[in-house]
C-alpha cells in the first residue's frame, strides 16, 4: 500500500503540473482516465487493484447541492485558467494580485477575507475529502479528489512564486499541502465542513454587500478570483510584514489604476 501511495502521489503530481501549464491538456486526460483503464503496470504502481482507472464517485452520502458546486468548481477554475493562459495573464502576479486588490479595498472586507479565505480552502479540501480515491479500487483513500484539488493550488503558486521568491514559493506551496495534512489527520464531520464552508461565503458577500459596496472578484472572473483568494492572502500578510515593498508598491499602483476604471464604469451605467 506504500509503494501505491508513493506513486499515486508523484502520478497526482505530474498531472496537477500539466493542469496549471496546460489546462484543457489536463483536464482532458483526467477525463480519459475516467473511462479508459490504466495499463496494468501503472496500475501496480499507483493502486493495489491489477485493474484501475480514474473514479469521481462519494466514498459517503454528500448533499447534491454540495456535488453540483463541486464540479462547478472544478470544471470552471480549469476553463478560467486557459482563458488566463491565451492572454498572457496566467502567471502575472502583479496583474493577478491587484485584480483581486481592486475588490478588496475596503479595510473590514479585507479583514472577512484574510480570516475567511483560509477557512473556504480547507473546509473545500475537507469537503473534497469524502471523495473516492482518484485511481479507484485499490488507491491509497487520502489521495482522493482533495488531493488533487490540493496539489493543483499548491503547484500552481509554486510556480507563481518561485520567479519572486523561492521561500515564498516554498511556504505557500507547504501551507496549501499542510491543510490538506490537516484534513486527512483531524477527518472533521461532513455536515461540520459544509457549515464552516458555507457560513464564511455568507461573510464574505455580507462583506462586499455592507462595506465593500462593490460585486466580489468572482462575478468577473471566477477562476482567477478563487486561484488568488489564498494566495492574496499570504502576500497582504507578507506585505504587513515588510516584504517586497518594491512588489507592494507594484501592486497598489496597479490595484488603484483598476479601482478608477471600475469607478469610471459604475458612473458610466
Amino acid at each position: 500500500m506504500a509503494d501505491s501511495f508513493v506513486g499515486g502521489l508523484i502520478a497526482l503530481f505530474v498531472a496537477t503540473g500539466i493542469l496549471i501549464r496546460l489546462p484543457l491538456v489536463g483536464v482532458f486526460l483526467i477525463a480519459l482516465g475516467a473511462f479508459v483503464p490504466f495499463p496494468p503496470a501503472v496500475c501496480q504502481w499507483v493502486s493495489t487493484s491489477p485493474e484501475c482507472k480514474v473514479t469521481v464517485g462519494m466514498d459517503s452520502e454528500i448533499p447534491i447541492g454540495w456535488c453540483v458546486y463541486g464540479v462547478l468548481v472544478v470544471v470552471l477554475i480549469p476553463l478560467g485558467m486557459e482563458q488566463s493562459r491565451r492572454r498572457n495573464e496566467l502567471y502575472n502576479l502583479v496583474d493577478s494580485v491587484s485584480f483581486y486588490k481592486a475588490y478588496h479595498s475596503n479595510a473590514i472586507n479585507e479583514a472577512i477575507h484574510l480570516c475567511c479565505i483560509p477557512t473556504i480552502l480547507w473546509s473545500a479540501i475537507g469537503i473534497l475529502s469524502f471523495s473516492s480515491p482518484v485511481f479507484g479500487a485499490g488507491g491509497a483513500a487520502t489521495l482522493d479528489w482533495s488531493a488533487l484539488f490540493a496539489f493543483m493550488y499548491a503547484q500552481y503558486y509554486l510556480k507563481m512564486m518561485m520567479p519572486h521568491s523561492i521561500p515564498v514559493a516554498i511556504a505557500s506551496f507547504g501551507l496549501v499541502i499542510a491543510a490538506w495534512v490537516t484534513i486527512h489527520t483531524l477527518k472533521p464531520e461532513l455536515n461540520t465542513l459544509c457549515w464552516i464552508h458555507g457560513v464564511a461565503w455568507v461573510l464574505q458577500f455580507w462583506g462586499h454587500g455592507v462595506h465593500e459596496k462593490r460585486a466580489p472578484a468572482l462575478l468577473t472572473n471566477l477562476s482567477q478570483a478563487l486561484l488568488m483568494a489564498p494566495l492574496f492572502v499570504l502576500l497582504e500578510a507578507l506585505f504587513s510584514l515588510g516584504w517586497a515593498p518594491a512588489l507592494r508598491k507594484q501592486v497598489l499602483a496597479s490595484a488603484q489604476a483598476r479601482i478608477k476604471a471600475l469607478d469610471a464604469g459604475l458612473k458610466a451605467k
